[in-house]
């Protein structure tokens, strides 16, 4: 296990890639800081805000500080409430991924977007089907790459196309599935495209759908910029470069949202999941 500090920079750096992995990351990296509820206090802050548009991260850290505030043996605590959590997590995905899978229909071409280890989940599920995917490289951290590799490693007939051919190809597509890093009552973020890619899908009439943990739901969501040398490494003198990490999806332009409690509206899903979460927004 990496201590403390790599893991803070891997999520940073996204050497830790995936809502999911990330949380599961931030919880364990969270057990090396146990000496004092001050020491744990001051490690969630700095591993919330490692990646900020975590909604997963956050909810689980928020989570396991209120599980543990008042525990008398504090390491042992912490270690136990954060497998837990982890284990929950897990249990979460691999509903999803089940729930998910139910809408991938024989000889579906699937449309999909970035790296969601939900996404790559339910499409290995449905191999048997005779799907074929499509996705996108998603520049500048080529995402795409890792998803091309695991699906068609697993035999999955896979086309990766440049991130601004989605028009072109989009077409050709049954269904569009997306992971999300963070879901709010009005959008949700994913990685930058998206919210072009949900426009196509409306022009097109293909149904999207955003797979989630429900734990990701939040009120308040940051969107990271991250460095412009991820664009241009050595950009001419005077030349503004922005790097969005993100952008935000209108729900209206979800078909639905897929979570461990099945396939629901937005609507449905978002009240769901304040009921179930809305004791975090305190934080």
């Amino acid at each position: 296990m990496k201590n403390f500090n790599e893991t803070v920079n891997d999520i940073k750096s996204i050497k830790i890639q995936g809502a999911t992995n990330i949380a599961k990351a931030g919880l364990r990296a969270a057990t090396f800081k146990t000496k004092s509820l001050d020491e744990l206090s001051q490690a969630i802050h700095t591993l919330k805000n490692a990646r900020p548009t975590e909604p997963l991260l956050q909810n689980s850290l928020n989570i396991l500080y209120e599980k543990v505030k008042d525990a008398k043996k504090l390491k042992s605590a912490v270690s136990s409430e954060s497998k837990k959590i982890v284990k929950q997590i897990e249990e979460a995905h691999g509903k999803t991924v089940r729930n998910a899978s139910k809408l991938i229909k024989k000889n579906f071409v699937i449309f999909t977007h970035c790296h969601s280890s939900t996404v790559t989940g339910a499409i290995l599920a449905s191999k048997s089907k005779g799907i074929e995917v499509i996705n996108t490289e998603t520049r500048p951290r080529y995402q795409g790459r890792l998803t091309a590799k695991e699906l068609s490693g697993a035999g999955i007939p896979t086309t990766m196309i440049v991130d601004s051919a989605m028009a072109d190809f989009l077409p050709n597509a049954d269904i569009i599935l997306v992971g999300t890093d963070a879901i709010s009552e009005e959008f949700f973020v994913n990685k930058v495209g998206t919210f072009g890619l949900s426009l196509f899908a409306k022009m097109y009439n293909i149904p999207l759908y955003v797979l989630t943990n429900s734990m990701k739901f939040a009120e308040e969501i940051e969107i990271e910029y991250r460095n412009s040398k991820e664009i241009w490494s050595k950009a001419p003198k005077n030349l503004s470069i922005i790097n969005p990490a993100f952008d935000v999806t209108p729900l209206e332009l979800v078909k639905g949202i897929v979570s461990e409690h099945g396939v629901h509206t937005p609507k449905q899903f978002v009240k769901m999941a304040k009921k179930e979460y809305g004791y975090l927004f305190k934080f």
